[in-house]
């Protein structure tokens, strides 16, 4: 019962409830944006203890109420939400732009009396869109000029809400006034699109050349900005600058200067300048020249040109050139004890050092321009040289002399010469101070004088004058016997007169000619001597050389070969030979001596070992022996022949072309034990062989050689020598020499 009780109390208290509640919004719509061509926005309106019934409105325009949820009148329009809660949102699909507008929730009053709830503020729907286009007037190139002001325009069109721009140069924010405006595209019937512009004006320089600008465009449809690029092509001036070849100009150097010239264009000319003055030629971007000492700070100048304008650049030079004198030392003369100045000046670059110092000395007396001497005495008489110095060049030297005023003092010689018939100069000279007035000649006792600077027939006198003094010249032109005299030279100046008697002679020769003539002389004479000596030395040890060597040739052969020797000592004499042998052999010898001595041999042809010649000569007899062409000669009861005829084959030939076959007096023992005996009898020897005319005729004595050869042949008859066998057997290959 309880229990009853008091669920119907709490039932009468929930419709006493209900019936006293009153309609309100829970949540009303919200305004949103949203991106064109979304699928589904909702629109949110939640109501507590709804009543009436629920209306959406767009722009005060009914699109539905919760009767129809599904808004059949309106597509892709619907209300949706648990309605037990009181969610009553409306749902758009497919966003346009279209669909942009103020939105409004109302629900209308119920039976009891309720006021309409309308929602507040309206709720605006913003259907957002990035722009359709962005672009920069000009792009992507835009040519300016230098100085001149640009626009540069940039557009973003159709979007919504209007884009915003911003301008970039090389990733800086461009700052400055940059016209912005916006206006309702002129191609939307919406009137929802507009249209952005912005303007930026700039004055081109040089560093805007090639630069970069770059327009941002963005609205609430995107997360990154769109991008629009131009570059600019700023034409300017050109810029100028002139290079030197060389970072030290010296004088005589060649120097070349380069224009350097950047432009926009790059096409330009030239044009180049000294001090403002054009130089004709020069019209190319280099130029060369030798540079002088007047090319010190000088301007040179530099002209380029090109479309647009033209521009300059200048260079002062710098040259270094060496020491020139502007003003040189001069002479000076001064009475004793007086003061004497002397003075130079010089220029040069850098600037130059001077020096003042005495000749002969190097001990510096002053390094002003001025030399002064307060009291000049005979010890300052002397030249000085005034140096002047630059470095990186050589010195520049000038000389002043300082001299005492005094009576002329004549330094010529007082004895002259001249050839006679050549024309004569008698001179006279003076350096004293100051300057003689007059020079006068005169001779003959002073019957005959003749002034300086005047002629008369032969004579003539002339005057000249050098740093170092006057000299007056008198010329006598034929000279002859009767010119060769006493000629007097008087020199007057401010101080008094002096005079020379010059006596002029016949010249004669030099003794230094003759010593130079004797020197050369005995020269000329040792030379040759010499040189003869030389020769005679020379021949001498060519023909001992030739006979060593020879000799040398023959004893290296074969030392163990003693059938050798045997043989050699067998060809000496014709016992092994036929008749008929001979009797070639002969022929052979006649042809041989009667042919023509250009065809014969010069070389050794028929060559013996000396030792076995030598130990034949004691064991032959007078017809075996090999005879060569001499006289007899006598050795005690041993008679030698030295002119019977031998076959030329079996003798030492001598390597004389001019001779058929060798001539050698056998005047030599075999053993000598004294040896000046042996030295004489050699070098009797000696002049016999060397003797090339010792040629005998032996016509007769050769035919009855001949004659008594054959009868021996015919008869059998041979000559055997003693001594043969017993040489052969006792000789060796040692004993083997060469006669040459």
């Amino acid at each position: 019962m309880t229990t009853l009780k008091m669920f119907f109390v709490l039932f009468l208290m929930a419709f006493t409830l209900k019936a006293s509640a009153v309609q309100q919004f829970a949540k009303q719509p919200a305004s949103i944006q949203v991106v064109i061509g979304l699928e589904r926005v909702v629109l949110e309106c939640v109501i507590t203890d709804k009543i009436g019934e629920l209306i959406w409105l767009k722009d005060g325009q009914i699109l539905g109420s919760d009767l129809d949820p599904g808004l059949s009148g309106v597509p892709r329009y619907s209300i949706i939400g648990d309605i037990s809660i009181g969610e009553f949102n409306l749902q758009i699909e497919d966003v346009v732009l279209a669909d942009d507008g103020h939105y409004e929730c109302q629900v209308l009053a119920g039976t009891q009396g309720e006021t309409t709830l309308r929602s507040s503020p309206l709720a605006k729907l913003t259907v957002i869109r990035p722009p359709i286009s962005v672009s920069v007037d000009n792009s992507p190139t835009l040519s300016a000029v230098e100085g001149k002001a640009i626009s540069l325009t940039c557009r973003g069109l159709q979007g919504n809400p209007p884009a915003q721009i911003t301008w970039y140069r090389d990733e800086q924010v461009v700052g400055g006034a940059a016209a912005y405006s916006t206006e309702v595209s002129p191609n939307d019937a919406s009137g929802k699109l507009h249209d952005a512009k912005s303007v930026l004006t700039i004055t081109p320089t040089l560093n805007d050349d090639a630069a970069i600008y770059v327009c941002h465009v963005i609205n609430d449809a995107l997360n990154e900005p769109y991008k629009a690029i131009i570059d600019l092509d700023v034409q300017y001036a050109p810029v100028v600058s002139i290079e030197i070849s060389h970072e030290i100009i010296k004088e005589n150097m060649l120097v070349t200067f380069n224009c350097v010239a950047t432009g926009n264009p790059n096409a330009m000319s030239y044009a180049w300048y000294r001090n403002d003055v054009i130089m004709s030629g020069a019209t190319e971007a280099q130029l060369e020249r030798t540079m002088s000492k007047n090319d010190n700070g000088v301007t040179f100048k530099c002209v380029a040109m090109n479309a647009v304008d033209s521009r300059e650049a200048t260079v002062t030079l710098n040259v270094h050139f060496a020491p020139f004198f502007t003003t040189y030392p001069e002479d000076i003369s001064v009475d004793y004890g007086e003061q004497a100045i002397i003075e130079c000046a010089a220029d040069g670059n850098p600037k130059p050092t001077i020096k003042w110092t005495r000749l002969g000395s190097r001990a510096t007396l002053s390094t002003m321009n001025r030399l002064q001497f307060d009291n000049v005495k005979d010890g300052d008489v002397g030249i000085y040289m005034c140096t002047a110095t630059v470095t990186g060049f050589g010195a520049e030297a000038h000389y002043a002399r300082v001299d005492i005023n005094g009576i002329p003092i004549i330094e010529s010689k007082d004895v002259q010469c001249v050839e006679p018939g050549d024309t004569a100069q008698i001179d006279c000279f003076t350096d004293t101070k100051p300057d003689p007035m007059m020079i006068e000649w005169n001779w003959n006792d002073g019957e005959e004088h003749l002034e300086t600077g005047s002629a008369f027939e032969r004579f003539s006198a002339q005057k000249s004058t050098t740093k170092h003094g006057v000299r007056s010249i008198l010329y006598i032109e034929e000279t002859s016997d009767e010119d060769f005299r006493a000629y007097n030279c008087t020199i007057w100046n401010e101080k008094g007169s002096s005079w020379l008697i010059i006596t002029l002679t016949p010249c004669e020769m030099d003794m230094i000619i003759f010593i130079i003539i004797g020197v050369v002389s005995s020269s000329v004479f040792i030379l040759v001597a010499a040189v003869m000596v030389i020769i005679c030395f020379k021949r001498r040890y060519n023909r001992r050389k030739k006979l060593t060597l020879n000799e040398e040739e023959e004893v290296d052969d074969d030392e163990d070969d003693e059938k050798k020797s045997v043989e050699i000592i067998k060809r000496l004499s014709d016992y092994d030979l036929t008749k008929e042998e001979k009797e070639r052999k002969y022929r052979e010898y006649n042809n041989y001596k009667n042919s023509p001595e250009s065809t014969r041999s010069s070389h050794d042809r028929y060559a013996v070992p000396t030792k076995i010649m030598r130990k034949r000569w004691n064991s032959w007899d007078s017809y075996d022996r090999p005879p060569s062409r001499g006289a007899r000669q006598n050795y005690g009861s041993y008679s030698r022949r030295h002119n019977d005829y031998v076959d030329p084959e079996y003798l030492p030939y001598r390597g004389r072309s001019r001779h058929d076959c060798a001539e050698r007096p056998r005047t030599l023992p075999r053993y000598r034990d004294d040896d000046k005996i042996r030295n004489a009898d050699y070098q009797r020897y000696s002049e016999y062989r060397n003797n090339k005319y010792n040629k005998r005729d032996d016509k007769l004595k050769e035919r009855e050689w001949i004659k008594k050869r054959e009868d021996d042949v015919e008869s059998g008859r041979k000559a055997e020598p003693d001594d043969v066998s017993k040489h052969s057997t006792e000789s060796t290959h040692g004993n083997l020499a060469t006669d040459v």
